[in-house]
């Protein structure tokens, strides 16, 4: 019983984004499972690619910093590790375009997205510096960027 009462909760926290149940509770996994998507450039989940809930699905199954720009708009998903990385932008970060989160580094990455994109190309930068602005101060980081 214990079991079947776990299921059901889980069909009905997983009502608006289907999240497989071998995901791990997250934060993320819940606020990705409530986000009301329809009010972003994806549109509602229901009408999300298979890939693409495949890619969510992937990246909250990681244990490492993992994001998504998804569209054309690159509007940004990510995992619990990411939004540790965000500190101050997160949760507001979360269905929000690169270029409204990410301002500070904008003009760096848009020529670059805009080749992967046209392109299909992927592309990598191992320890990048970049000057972000996530405690509401610029501070000096460092990443791998895929």
């Amino acid at each position: 019983e214990r079991s079947y009462n776990k299921r059901v909760e889980m069909e009905e926290e997983e009502e608006t984004f289907k999240i497989g149940p071998i995901v791990q509770k997250s934060s993320l996994r819940d606020l990705i499972t409530k986000h009301p998507w329809d009010k972003t450039p994806l549109g509602a989940s229901s009408t999300w690619s298979q890939t693409t809930k495949d890619l969510v699905y992937s990246i909250l199954s990681t244990d490492i910093h993992t994001c998504l720009f998804l569209g054309p708009e690159y509007v940004l998903v990510y995992n619990d590790k990411y939004a540790d990385m965000l500190k101050s932008k997160h949760p507001a970060a979360l269905g929000v375009p690169f270029c409204d989160v990410w301002t500070e580094v904008w003009p760096i990455f848009k020529p670059i997205y805009e080749n992967i994109w046209a392109s299909g190309t992927p592309m990598h930068f191992p320890a990048s510096q970049l000057i972000l602005s996530r405690k509401g101060y610029a501070e000096e980081t460092y990443f791998n960027l895929f």
